[in-house]
């Protein structure tokens, strides 16, 4: 049996959580690509299961084994690390979460399930934040002179 790989859509394959507008994140198609070769693939979506499947259609990412829509008894949070419990109580072998929410991967990592969080950089390297002083190079490398 192959293991299965659960991805939320929102976050990890798309930008935003509109799927009218939203572009896919700029790693979502080789992401995609990478693991359906390897896993059956799970999607997690907290949008409309219509609209969520016309927006993998139109991105090319429409091979996957099974599509959940969020079903709003709990957090949407709460919710996705809920799908992950059942399908393990179900016997799935889970090799891989890839979620856009820390607290999904901790939780998910407390089931002794691997999770990767998968979102863009909060601050790009190189970029420094533009309210602070700039500092002598002698105290950025603890060169005294």
């Amino acid at each position: 049996m192959r293991y299965i790989t659960v991805l939320t859509v929102e976050g990890v394959l798309s930008q935003t959580d509109d799927l009218k507008t939203s572009q896919p994140t700029s790693w979502a198609r080789q992401l995609y690509l990478s693991l359906k070769h390897e896993y059956r693939l799970i999607l997690l979506t907290g949008g409309d299961e219509e609209l969520t499947r016309w927006w993998l259609d139109r991105e090319f990412m429409n091979d996957f084994a099974l599509l959940c829509p969020y079903i709003a008894l709990m957090s949407y949070p709460d919710w996705r690390v809920d799908q992950i419990r059942q399908m393990l109580a179900d016997g799935y072998e889970i090799g891989m979460v890839y979620d856009p929410d820390d607290q999904v991967i901790h939780s998910v990592n407390k089931l002794g399930v691997p999770g990767m969080r998968v979102s863009p950089p909060l601050q790009h390297t190189g970029w420094r934040d533009h309210t602070t002083e700039v500092r002598a190079w002698g105290d950025v490398v603890g060169y005294s002179g």
